[in-house]
């Protein structure tokens, strides 16, 4: 595994686009997609409904699709978009938030910053993830046999594929969703989605003998909260951006005119 620590944003940005061009295209000449995740300090790479010991997912999770829909703009939404919804405002799931994008990554690993831990931004190969876990180096679009395994209730399962070979769900997979809503959109966001197994994602890729062309781990280090909020808004990371309601923008005003919240 790479490990890097920063002390501005300009260098996490550069140091982030230098390893995503050292680690190339690990599965075939015509993708080379890296996914980020920014978060608050230390963490493992494990979905919230694991550290939280939640031990019911499909119950909250169905609470939730019978009484979300006042709140949604359309009914158009299969089980995968509600799925991802309610990890977007937060319910534990099973997924893990990462983005394609560096400037949210870096966001989201000051977002609620409490200045106790040195925030982090992880970086994968969605490729390799799925090469370990399905055999292949795709990554998933739901609503497909494989995918399904992993919705909630989640139960060890099995499914065959047109080659014969047989795929379980033990291990998490890289998701690209339908970006249903505008929080997705804003964020562009994409997902892990743990299996049966509770396995951190850094200790599997960690444990690849390719590790440094897989997951990188960048500590951000020496920063203060009110700069790096000003940074950010340069690059165009505004609360209303990544939070597309108006509540939010209600947030950008305060801090424009030094209202504190």
């Amino acid at each position: 595994m790479v490990e890097v620590t920063c002390s501005t944003i300009a260098s996490a940005i550069e140091t982030a686009i230098t390893i995503s061009r050292q680690w190339g295209d690990s599965c075939s000449d015509e993708t080379n997609d890296v996914w980020f995740r920014g978060v608050n300090g230390p963490w493992p790479l494990v979905p919230s409904v694991y550290w939280k010991n939640v031990n019911d997912e499909y119950s909250v999770l169905s609470t939730f699709d019978q009484l979300v829909g006042n709140y949604l703009e359309t009914s158009h939404y299969d089980p995968w978009d509600y799925y991802s919804l309610a990890r977007h405002h937060g319910l534990p799931t099973r997924l893990l938030d990462w983005t394609e994008g560096i400037s949210q990554a870096l966001f989201f690993a000051f977002d609620k910053w409490d200045e106790k831990e040195n925030p982090v931004v992880w970086m994968i190969c969605p490729h390799e993830l799925a090469r370990i876990s399905g055999g292949d180096c795709e990554i998933i679009v739901p609503n497909g046999s494989f995918s399904e395994m992993y919705l909630p209730p989640i139960t060890s399962k099995t499914t065959k594929q047109t080659n014969g070979s047989t795929l379980d769900n033990k291990l998490p997979i890289p998701i690209y969703p339908r970006r249903s809503n505008p929080r997705i959109h804003g964020q562009q966001g994409v997902f892990t989605v743990h299996g049966t197994e509770r396995t951190s994602i850094d200790d599997i890729l960690s444990a690849q003998e390719n590790s440094d062309q897989i997951i990188a781990r960048i500590e951000l280090s020496g920063f203060k909260f009110k700069d790096v909020r000003r940074d950010l808004m340069y690059l165009g990371m505004r609360q209303a951006v990544i939070y597309p309601d108006a509540d939010h923008l209600a947030k950008d005003v305060m801090y424009w005119y030094g209202i504190k919240e």
